[in-house]
């Protein structure tokens, strides 16, 4: 695995825990930004146009719905109907590292 700059890695933490109110000790490399960090929605969508803006990421081949869903009131009843039946959507996961990477490559696909 190639060696990632620290000085990319630090900003694009430092980044995350600034836009998201994540703590610190949260955000490792390996960290997906739904699953582990709760990033999802009008956050996940604010979050990468700040990433966007500050490491000049092209986003344009980047498919928002695959990894995260869209912003809506958590609603007991169906999540657990989706739970029971199998039908909750899955998304991919989207790592710090990822966005790591997309620092240092200037786009995110």
């Amino acid at each position: 695995m190639t060696e990632l700059p620290p000085e990319t890695v630090e900003a694009v933490l430092d980044l995350i825990c600034r836009c998201t109110g994540a703590p610190r000790r949260k955000i490792v490399l390996d960290a997906a930004l739904g699953d582990a960090l709760g990033i999802d929605g009008d956050d996940a969508a604010d979050l990468l146009n700040a990433f966007a803006a500050a490491f000049k990421v092209d986003l344009s081949a980047f498919d928002f719905e695959a990894y995260f869903g869209r912003e809506a009131g958590f609603n007991p009843f169906v999540w657990l109907y989706g739970k029971v039946t199998g039908t909750l959507p899955t998304y991919k996961p989207l790592t710090v590292r990822a966005l790591v990477i997309a620092a240092i490559e200037g786009k995110l696909a």
